[in-house]
């Protein structure tokens, strides 16, 4: 497999990222357009008229909203987004996050069901969270977590947090995750399956190991 080749830190930055990254945030486009003597403040201006878009503008219509040449918009783009580099490095007042919203992804074994929320904590990877209020819509109510990803959109930041049915056990996922390299389970399988059957499987496969697995979970502690 050929490697995939790093960029040049030293090359010069595609105008289309650093327009993307410029109109992510209005809060910081404001802070940048607040600091006195910029020359750049006419396309500060135009940028912000972008923020939330899912196009990005290109640098030929900023250079006709704000009537500059193709040259003094490039530079100015260039100055403008190294402002912004410094500023999220020095300025902690810069980008702050108002909103936290949790968007759950519950994998059921009927229909996977989404579920957006406020809540006072984030569950951690492999903790339990029962959510009774999609028992009927996924065909189950208990579930733990096995991925969670932060997003920062805009001047707010959710909370990406997927979750399948059951418990999480160390061992039986190692051996889950076993048998799906040795492809003697599929993920389509597995989705079909309860947590017995899952377990049930595996036990055909690893009988011996699954057989000590459950005598230590059955041991009184």
């Amino acid at each position: 497999m050929a490697r995939r080749q790093a960029e040049n830190p030293e090359a010069p930055l595609a105008v289309k990222r650093m327009l993307y990254s410029l109109t992510r945030s209005k809060a910081v486009l404001l802070r940048l357009l607040a600091q006195d003597g910029q020359e750049y403040a006419p396309l500060l201006s135009a940028l912000l008229s972008w923020v939330g878009h899912e196009q990005t503008p290109t640098l030929k219509v900023l250079q006709q909203a704000t009537g500059s040449t193709p040259t003094r918009c490039r530079k100015w783009l260039e100055a403008c987004h190294t402002g912004m580099i410094l500023l999220l490095a020095t300025d902690a007042q810069a980008l702050q996050v108002q909103q936290i919203e949790h968007v759950l992804y519950l994998h059921g074994k009927r229909k996977s069901a989404e579920v957006r929320c406020r809540l006072p904590v984030t569950p951690r990877l492999h903790e339990h969270v029962e959510v009774d209020l999609v028992w009927a819509e996924s065909g189950e109510s208990s579930f733990y977590v096995i991925s969670i990803t932060h997003e920062l959109q805009q001047d707010r930041l959710l909370v990406h947090v997927a979750l399948v049915p059951g418990y999480y056990d160390l061992y039986v996922d190692m051996l889950r995750r076993r048998a799906y390299l040795e492809e003697e389970i599929t993920l389509q399988e597995e989705q079909q399956w309860s947590r017995f059957e899952l377990e049930e499987r595996l036990q055909e496969l690893y009988g011996t190991s699954m057989q000590r697995h459950r005598a230590v979970l059955a041991k009184p502690h």
